[in-house]
């Protein structure tokens, strides 16, 4: 009887040190069903260079430099130069006052009226002290709005004068035949450019010409 009790007893014994030194560490982990997280997305600079502007969205692009628009102006005004005058007309080898500054505006996107007292209703006013190069300069032969040009700096415009002197540059003073009735701005107002650059007097078909005439030194360029 005593020999049976110790053997339950070591037996008892056994077990609960066995139960004691079992490992926790090895117990499951707990299993998820969801899925595992991402990590947060990582912003990309923009590429530098000249294709960044392409990639930037429409809205967000600068607007384009307003010198840039006058300067084009200016060089599209020497391109008409020599033109022949008719009434009526409006393209390169031909065109009347109005035809030519109605040409010279849809050439940077802007629409205008084939009419000198039309377009004497787009913009607005500036002094004749306050002229920049692409402003439109208007006259009167009589009562009302009857003739225009285009302001290219120096006191100087282009301008398709008559059947006999064609589209031709001469100072905005007017004459006794026509009288400077005023301007008008259609660009808002910005730092103006040269008024007159190499390539635009490259254009020319008398380059001297024209240099003159812009420093005041010619009569005008007939």
């Amino acid at each position: 009887m005593t020999r049976t009790l110790k053997a339950l007893f070591c037996t008892l014994t056994l077990t609960a040190c066995c139960m004691t030194l079992a490992p926790t560490a090895f117990s499951a982990p707990a299993v998820s069903s969801d899925p595992p997280a991402l990590p947060p997305a990582v912003p990309v600079p923009p590429k530098a260079g000249k294709n960044a502007l392409a990639a930037m969205p429409a809205r967000n692009r600068p607007a384009p430099r307003l010198t840039n628009r006058r300067a084009l102006l200016s060089r599209k005004a020497m391109g008409f130069r020599g033109a022949r005058y008719r009434f009526g007309a409006a393209s390169s080898r031909a065109t009347d006052c109005s035809g030519l500054t109605m040409q010279l505006y849809r050439s940077i996107g802007i629409k205008l009226p084939h009419s000198s007292r039309g377009q004497y209703g787009y913009g607005k006013s500036v002094s004749k002290g306050n002229l920049l190069p692409g402003d439109l300069v208007f006259f009167s032969r009589g009562r009302g709005i009857s003739h225009v040009g285009m302001y290219i700096g120096n006191g100087k415009m282009i301008h398709a004068a008559n059947p006999r002197r064609g589209v031709r540059i001469d100072s905005i003073s007017g004459s006794r035949s026509m009288r400077y009735v005023g301007a008008r701005r259609l660009l808002p107002e910005g730092a103006a450019p040269p008024q007159i650059t190499q390539d635009v007097v490259a254009q020319a078909e008398n380059p001297a010409e024209v240099i003159a005439a812009m420093n005041g030194t010619a009569r005008v360029l007939d």
